[in-house]
């Protein structure tokens, strides 16, 4: 049995179910804006998600962002996580200057199996050197080696003056549009409804978790081959993607935390990501 466990996400229990993307089609999810989605979400927070990528992912459109695409987050905002063309994972902070600032880990995702990816976020600490960006696979803390590393190890400290290297001020509250999109999954629909931007990932998500803390490592890597109790403190939306069979109209899939719900859907107006 062990051996299933390191290649599935949750080993074999009765309905588990994971959604497939296809990039070529531009599948998505899309979480419509709620309200707890703006400050306590954006200062301090945890995306967790399984992903197993295809060796193929489709290039970054024009007017997506660099190389990256998305597993789970916000156009134009953080929390991000998501993984690069070539199949790292990156976590990602808005900061001052409308850029990115960009932790690259170097474990290679697409390989054909499944891994555990999620980034954690302190921005509510109150010293500048508290304020940690940190990027797990597989429970483990990832060596950063992405082109845009700032040289400053990991965890990242963007708001740290850290050997003479400039810091950040990232985004710490959503205002006006930054608010509004919500939250994406598999690909990124933007904005009020007038068009898809690209960063769409190709291959399979599941058991995607979002908190309003950083979950300790420990945390993450005891809970991560398990379902979650959605009563757990801090835990915002758990989308288990465990509805295939029980869909309802467009909105299909639905949070066991925050009783919220995601729409699937894609570009060419019919169709949507697979169960």
């Amino acid at each position: 049995m062990l051996p299933l466990l390191l290649l599935a996400p949750l080993g074999t229990y009765p309905s588990n179910f994971a959604l497939s993307f296809d990039a070529a089609r531009r599948d998505v999810v899309r979480v419509p804006h709620e309200a707890t989605m703006d400050g306590p979400l954006i200062d301090s927070w945890t995306i967790e998600a399984w992903v197993r990528p295809t060796e193929w992912q489709q290039p970054v459109t024009a007017g997506a962002d660099g190389r990256v695409l998305n597993v789970v987050g916000f156009h134009g905002r953080h929390p991000s996580l998501g993984m690069t063309v070539d199949g790292h994972a990156v976590a990602r902070l808005w900061v001052d200057g409308g850029e990115w600032f960009t932790y690259e880990g170097s474990t290679r995702l697409t390989d054909g199996e499944w891994h555990h990816v999620a980034a954690t976020w302190s921005g509510s600490a109150e010293a500048a050197a508290d304020r940690k960006l940190s990027l797990y696979v597989d429970g483990e803390l990832e060596p950063a080696v992405g082109p845009d590393d700032d040289g400053r190890g990991q965890p990242k400290r963007p708001e740290y003056n850290d050997g003479g290297v400039a810091p950040h001020r990232p985004a710490a509250r959503c205002t006006g549009a930054m608010c509004e999109e919500g939250m994406q999954i598999g690909g990124f629909y933007c904005c009020g409804g007038g068009g898809y931007t690209g960063s769409f990932f190709n291959g399979t998500i599941d058991e995607v978790r979002v908190w309003t803390t950083p979950v300790p490592q420990a945390d993450i890597r005891a809970r991560m081959r398990s379902p979650l109790d959605p009563s757990l403190a801090n835990l915002l939306f758990y989308f288990a993607l465990d509805e295939a069979g029980m869909e309802q109209g467009a909105n299909v899939i639905e949070s066991r935390a925050l009783p919220w719900f995601g729409m699937l859907g894609n570009s060419q107006g019919a169709g949507r990501p697979k169960w």
